[in-house]
């Protein structure tokens, strides 16, 4: 029963993620649609995208780390760093020399801090949980 509901809880817990990463990809089509009518407004919807989908995997991976459904492996903490890197580089830094918070800051402001301040408050949820394994 024990292994029933911690799945239960594992799926539920992702839930939120999921659709993060179903309504990241829907903007990204949707930005691509507009590319052809309004560049600018087809750009922001993909920039919008980045990070939802890429904060979403990334959470998803940590949660799954953190729930022992995967490895605790070096090479999916570097995928998780690189997708966050991403987000970070692409959606933080870049707007900024562009001046393009001023326009979209939901884009390339809001969408990201969501994003990385999810992965890093599970971050630090699981690095405390390592710890205490380690203690025990």
């Amino acid at each position: 029963m024990d292994i029933k509901r911690s799945i239960k809880k594992l799926f539920s817990s992702l839930f939120s993620s999921t659709a993060a990463l179903i309504l990241g990809v829907f903007l990204f089509m949707s930005g691509f649609g507009q590319l052809g009518r309004i560049p600018q407004k087809g750009m922001v919807l993909i920039f919008d995208s980045l990070p939802m989908i890429l904060g979403a995997l990334a959470y998803k991976s940590i949660k799954k780390r953190k729930a022992g459904v995967v490895g605790n492996t070096r090479l999916r903490k570097a995928y998780e760093l690189i997708m966050v890197a991403f987000i970070l580089v692409v959606n933080v830094i870049l707007p900024f020399i562009n001046d393009l918070t001023k326009q979209e800051p939901l884009a390339f402001v809001i969408f990201p801090l969501w994003a990385m301040l999810a992965y890093l408050a599970e971050f630090a949820t699981f690095a405390q949980l390592c710890v205490q394994k380690e203690e025990k």
